[in-house]
């Protein structure tokens, strides 16, 4: 049997040269709040310089690393900025340049975000305007800048979320929203779901953008990474998005084309189909369904959800009429995810007696 090929994590940091590291740092710290992780080259140590240097880091003959230092900007890849001597640095890459051109950070408020940078040193090269296809939703905005020393800066926001096209083959990575209460967070912060996250609170990962349902609680294995967990997490908001507000294009994103619902209730289709046509008839009954996802418990592929359903009995449910009763009822769902990121199995349990009463549908006999 062949070995399954190795495959990274995602990415971890990108690199930068600067004309000055402290000045850049300084930039950095104005602009995004940028925070130093350590320097591996500082000041007082000798140049990383000579023939074996050249060759392990692919640099010209002469040249020498002067200050070398780690940054973090909120969540996601840090930065690796590089002071050098003893080659012509050239101009900062252009759009049109191969290989990479830009750094890109997501804001929410990108207006604000935009004085800011422009304000902290960059020279912006125009007003904030629109995004690329798909991601042209709701409030969405782009803007780029120059840094001082000349590296392409996009600011770039999308609240209403990604219009995925039917053959996406997975969500694209969006930074969590970063909370107040996570300012007094240090390095630890950048290493996992550890620190703070000790007992395995993950709040800080959900998705709080556009229209997706936002859990109350989330608490996820610490041994699990917090790229999975975010995957994990933004899978589940999406499914719950579905059943809160019954658009099939939250589930298709969901679900895997092999999903198996291991608890198939009589007369509903197996398969992707199966959710779709429950949905259809929940929303039959009452068309003004919503759900409350009170928490989300992540376990390596798996998560498992409490959830209320709430909604009025205006519709028709088996052929009768309802009067407009309140109903609520809970339901507990396990869900399983294959290495895509898409729910392949389900296992679910509902109140549906307490539906039944509710609506007048169905009585218990008095003893």
């Amino acid at each position: 049997m062949a070995q399954p090929q190795p495959r990274p994590r995602g990415i971890d940091h990108v690199g930068m040269s600067v004309d000055d590291i402290d000045a850049a740092t300084e930039f950095l710290r104005k602009a995004f709040d940028a925070k130093v992780c350590y320097d591996t080259q500082a000041r007082d140590m000798p140049p990383r310089q000579g023939p074996e240097t050249e060759r392990q880091l692919g640099m010209p003959p002469g040249s020498r690393i002067t200050r070398q230092r780690l940054v973090q900007i909120g969540t996601g890849p840090s930065i690796e900025l590089f002071e050098t001597s003893g080659a012509d640095h050239g101009r900062a890459a252009l759009l049109t340049d191969y290989g990479l051109n830009h750094l890109a950070l997501y804001v929410d408020d990108i207006g604000a975000s935009a004085r800011r940078l422009a304000e902290a040193g960059a020279h912006m090269l125009s007003d904030v305007h629109g995004n690329s296809p798909h991601e042209q939703t709701p409030g969405n905005g782009s803007v780029y800048g120059r840094a001082p020393w000349g590296t392409l800066i996009e600011l770039q926001t999308y609240p209403g979320g990604i219009d995925y096209p039917a053959d996406s083959e997975t969500a694209r990575w969006t930074p969590p929203p970063v909370h107040a209460d996570e300012d007094r967070q240090d390095a630890s912060a950048n290493r996992g779901l550890t620190g703070h996250d000790a007992q395995g609170d993950a709040s800080r990962l959900v998705d709080q953008g556009g229209e997706l349902v936002v859990p109350e609680i989330v608490q996820v294995d610490c041994g699990l990474s917090e790229e999975h967990a975010v995957q994990i997490i933004r899978t589940a908001q999406l499914l719950y998005t579905f059943w809160n507000t019954g658009r099939q294009s939250y589930l298709d994103k969901a679900l895997s084309p092999s999903f198996r619902d291991n608890m198939l209730p009589p007369g509903r289709p197996q398969g992707p189909q199966g959710p779709r046509a429950g949905s259809s008839a929940l929303r039959d009954a009452m068309p003004d369904l919503t759900l409350d996802l009170h928490a989300i418990y992540i376990t390596g592929n798996v998560f498992t959800a409490r959830v209320t359903y709430r909604g009025h009995f205006t519709g028709t449910y088996n052929g009768v009429q309802g009067r407009g009763q309140a109903v609520t009822f809970d339901a507990l769902d396990v869900e399983q995810l294959g290495d895509d990121g898409k729910i392949t199995q389900e296992w679910h349990v509902e109140d549906n007696l307490g539906f039944l009463q509710q609506a007048g549908l169905a009585t218990i006999a008095q003893g």
